[in-house]
């Protein structure tokens, strides 16, 4: 499992430096076509793991951000920490949910409080 979402956080990676290159069709990359090729694997992962795990939601807005917060640019390794700060904090709010009270509560009610005021803070600080 590890290995497709390793492949796909360098293809990724991969297109982002392309992209910033000036002279995409000249180096031989069909950007249009790997763009829409990692959208299309993104989609199938993403709808995959829901299908199994349910609505975890905003697992994906917090690591990235958080991963961003601490390397201070978008590279790679960016890329590898925010899913390992995904991971955590999806293990944080489990074990929570399970712990907290007799009856195990929904997990995407803990993700929830800590997305929320997240959101609200990367909000704020835009001006």
């Amino acid at each position: 499992m590890v290995k497709p979402l390793y492949a796909k956080g360098f293809i990724e990676c991969r297109l982002a430096s392309v992209r910033k290159s000036v002279d995409e069709p000249s180096l031989g990359v069909r950007v249009g076509l790997i763009r829409v090729i990692v959208i299309l694997f993104a989609t199938l992962v993403v709808a995959s793991i829901v299908s199994v795990t349910g609505l975890i939601s905003f697992i994906g807005l917090i690591g990235p951000h958080i991963a961003r917060m601490i390397t201070k640019k978008n590279d790679f390794n960016t890329t590898i920490l925010s899913g390992v700060i995904g991971a955590i904090l999806l293990l944080v709010a489990d074990t929570l949910a399970r712990s907290i009270s007799s009856s195990e509560i929904p997990i995407s009610i803990l993700t929830t409080f800590l997305g929320a005021p997240f959101l609200a803070y990367l909000m704020s600080r835009l001006k």
